[in-house]
C-alpha cells in the first residue's frame, strides 16, 4: 500500500477516543478524497503524469459537465487533453454513472 492510499483510506478519529464524543471526519469519505485528489492534480505535474499520464502542469476542476463527473484534469501544455473522473469510496457505482 503507497503512502496517498493509506492516508486516502484510513480513519483519522472516531467518535469513541474523542474525550467529548465528537465524530470526527473520515478520510474514506468521498468528498475529502475529491479535494485531497485536486489539490495534488493542480500542484504536482508529477503526481498527473503518473497516475493519468497527462503532461505538464495540469488544471483539476470539481464537478464538470453540470455534475456528471466528479473531477476533470486537462493539460494545460495540451489543448484538449482531458481525463474525467468519478470516484466512489461511500456509493456504489450505479450503472447510469458507468455508462457516461
Amino acid at each position: 500500500m503507497s503512502g496517498i492510499e493509506f492516508f486516502l483510506t484510513r480513519q483519522i478519529q472516531a467518535a469513541e477516543y474523542h474525550p467529548k464524543g465528537w465524530l470526527w471526519y473520515l478520510l474514506d469519505r468521498e468528498g475529502l478524497q475529491q479535494d485531497i485528489l485536486q489539490v495534488l492534480f493542480n500542484e504536482s505535474p508529477q503526481f498527473s503524469q503518473s497516475l493519468l499520464g497527462l503532461s505538464g502542469p495540469c488544471v483539476c476542476v470539481r464537478q464538470p459537465r453540470n455534475g456528471s463527473f466528479d473531477l476533470m484534469v486537462q493539460s494545460k501544455s495540451t489543448a484538449g487533453e482531458a481525463v474525467y473522473l468519478e470516484i466512489k469510496a461511500d456509493q456504489k457505482w450505479e450503472t447510469a454513472q458507468q455508462n457516461k
